[in-house]
């Protein structure tokens, strides 16, 4: 059998096929992977002048609002603020706990991002605690936990209610 169907089911002539389709799946995704995207930091250090022009100047702009160093503007810190709080019964209470812990002046003037309510109780109230503190919250200092700051309840087997709050980054 040495006809035109036995050449084209050569094992040989095969094999350089999917060779060749192979070689050309590789290229079109190490092409793809070498895309790049501007750099976010250093477009807003050097804004166009067409750009400065036809925008605005915000009266609401300030020179702390420029981007910090550690992240995009806009993200979370990666370290939270992790107070303990003994008694939840009321606003003012879970206020002077805050001021207690002597974190008050780290919260002084930032934005809330994020609110971890780690509930005491464990399963039974934990989440149910959490849930309450977290609707407090915005009552206590509302510069600091209003607006969009997120707020998640999680329970914990210790005897005291504790938050981790993650500041916007500057």
């Amino acid at each position: 059998m040495s006809g035109p169907r036995s050449v084209l089911l050569n094992p040989r002539v095969l094999a350089g096929w999917l060779f060749a389709d192979l070689l050309a799946a590789f290229v079109l995704i190490v092409m793809g992977s070498h895309i790049t995207a501007p750099d976010p930091l250093a477009a807003a250090a050097s804004p166009s002048a067409s750009a400065s022009a036809s925008l605005p100047a915000s009266p609401s702009a300030s020179p702390s609002a420029a981007p910090s160093p550690s992240g995009p503007p806009g993200g979370l810190e990666s370290e939270p603020i992790a107070i303990e709080l003994p008694n939840t019964a009321s606003v003012e209470t879970i206020r002077q706990a805050i001021v207690a812990s002597g974190k008050a002046q780290l919260l002084q003037g930032r934005r809330a991002g994020m609110v971890l309510t780690f509930g005491k109780g464990g399963l039974a109230t934990g989440n149910a605690e959490a849930h309450q503190v977290n609707a407090k919250l915005p009552a206590v200092y509302p510069d600091l936990f209003g607006g969009n700051t997120v707020f998640r309840d999680f329970i914990t087997t210790r005897d005291v209610t504790n938050i981790e709050i993650f500041l916007i980054a500057r």
